[in-house]
């Protein structure tokens, strides 16, 4: 028996990956339909040139009730570059009442308080998902 394993939400399998012989449309309608853990909770990362705050001695877990964001993780890889990923606490109707651009700057001035001024130098952009 050979068998893969995959760690993506199920409808992103049924959504983009081809398999033969295919799935049973009853199968493939379930997998599409399963509801995935946090999918719809909205995220950010902030995405850096290094994991700076390991040099500080700080693991980059927060949980904060000061900010837009109320958890947040290191998201890095063991070398290259340093990501910070966070929830949001701030309710979907809040955030679609502040333009776009201050949510990001809310966020970015929440990790600056967290991490210190090596927060500024933000290598990509921040992106905001799962509205």
């Amino acid at each position: 028996m050979n068998a893969i394993i995959l760690a993506l939400p199920p409808r992103i399998i049924a959504e983009h990956i081809t398999f033969i012989p295919s799935f049973s449309p009853e199968t493939n309608l379930s997998l599409i339909n399963k509801p995935t853990w946090m999918a719809g909770q909205a995220k950010a990362i902030a995405v850096y040139d290094e994991p700076f705050w390991r040099k500080d001695g700080l693991s980059g877990y927060v949980l904060s009730w000061v900010g837009p964001l109320q958890e947040i993780h290191d998201a890095s890889p063991n070398t290259g570059p340093g990501a910070l990923f966070g929830f949001f606490s701030m309710p979907p109707d809040v955030r679609q009442q502040v333009e776009g651009k201050e949510v990001l700057e809310q966020v970015k001035a929440q990790l600056i308080r967290l991490f210190g001024p090596s927060a500024i130098k933000v290598w990509t952009t921040y992106t905001i998902s799962g509205e």
